[in-house]
């Protein structure tokens, strides 16, 4: 059970459904197991030592590091909260998940405007912008900001080339059952706003849909196309898609791979870059994800410094 004031403790730091549930499930397993007891000094110690023992991938009720076996009593004391939350590598995880409350206020921005037609625009299917949300909202703060910070660094590279449009396929080896396609395209000056929202859906939809042959473990994959950084006009709109893939036979594939390669996008002879992303600072737990060539190599680089330290 909790107080209302423990509920809101915890739920300020374990913000999204993921996270939450997490919590619930390895605090009940501790709670109920037979040993060891456990007496502990208020909520917030006992979310402590879940976040400090989750990021040593430990349980939460383990006492293997601390002694022979398992413990009759594990006694957590008050004070565990406010080393851990007051700790610099705690606070550096909460200045790194700043920007991934971007990823919140988009979910709440598709909520609010829901799904309007642009002129003779198709719209999206309402269940299919329903499933879309639901995939959003079931990622984690920590996959929220892997998602967020490969979609501002496609952003960023696209105010660099003006004319040009820009993709991003992500995953990760930790959840490649889901993969995202973050496009932005510019519009051409002769086009009208119709036009072009029917150009970047399609331009969207073409990467969505090609996007088993890159990730054939992908079972949900969302798109969101976005207006190009670099633009004569204020207005502003998303297009958001989602396909549910099924698993594609070797003739399939192939076929797809044709009209790819008509088309000129997911080429083969692409190299797929990956990189290391860290929930705490960059210790050994963390994600790795499919990501931009300069992620990949400054993770290589931080791997050197650790290989020589």
């Amino acid at each position: 059970m909790f107080d209302e004031e423990a509920l809101s403790f915890v739920m300020q730091r374990l913000d999204t459904a993921p996270d939450f549930i997490d919590y619930l499930v390895a605090r009940q397993a501790a709670l109920m197991a037979r040993k060891p007891l456990i007496l502990c000094e208020g909520e917030e110690a006992l979310l402590a030592t879940y976040l400090a023992r989750t990021l040593e991938g430990r349980l939460l009720n383990s006492t293997e590091h601390e002694m022979q076996g398992t413990a009759d009593l594990l006694h957590i004391q008050w004070g565990v909260a406010a080393e851990f939350f007051g700790s610099e590598r705690y606070m550096q995880k909460l200045r790194a998940d700043s920007d991934s409350y971007a990823w919140d206020r988009q979910i709440e921005s598709f909520i609010r405007i829901g799904n309007p037609r642009y002129g003779t625009y198709e719209a999206v299917p309402p269940g299919s912008v329903e499933l879309a949300l639901r995939v959003m909202a079931s990622e984690s703060r920590f996959q929220r900001r892997i998602l967020v910070d490969s979609f501002n660094d496609m952003m960023m590279g696209a105010r660099s080339t003006p004319e040009q449009s820009r993709t991003r396929v992500l995953w990760a080896r930790q959840w490649p059952e889901r993969a995202y396609v973050f496009a932005c395209m510019p519009c051409h000056p002769n086009w009208s706003r119709q036009e072009y929202r029917e150009r970047r859906k399609n331009f969207l939809m073409a990467y969505v849909h090609g996007t088993p042959s890159r990730v054939p473990e992908a079972k949900t994959i969302v798109g969101i196309a976005v207006d190009h950084p670099v633009r004569g006009y204020r207005e502003s709109s998303e297009d958001l898609i989602v396909l549910e893939a099924e698993p594609l036979s070797e003739s399939d594939l192939a076929e797809l791979r044709v009209k790819l390669d008509t088309l000129g996008i997911h080429r083969r002879q692409s190299p797929l870059n990956y990189g290391q992303a860290y929930e705490y600072g960059e210790v050994k737990d963390s994600t790795t994800v499919g990501g931009s060539r300069q992620q990949r190599r400054a993770a290589e680089r931080r791997e050197r410094k650790e290989g020589k330290a």
